[in-house]
């Protein structure tokens, strides 16, 4: 499992549990299966800056970003 570029620095559960969102200063969103931690996608380019923190919607199918410069992303 590769994961992340540089510095992780934010991690959310999606409200059933199934999913982990993680975000890093390498400016990327990942989403990962919590039961087996396999990488299911990575998203990036949607910050100019470190990624701060994530969150999921309580639906579960949004995540809110939030970077360094001053952005948010959803």
């Amino acid at each position: 499992m590769l994961g992340h570029g540089d510095t992780v620095t934010g991690v959310a559960f999606s409200p059933r549990g199934q999913l982990i969102a993680s975000v890093s200063a390498d400016k990327t969103l990942r989403f990962w299966e919590a039961a087996s931690g396999g990488e299911l996608a990575n998203m990036e380019g949607g910050h100019g800056e470190a990624v701060q923190g994530v969150a999921f919607a309580p639906g579960g199918r949004q995540v809110a970003t939030a970077a360094a410069d001053k952005s948010l992303g959803l």
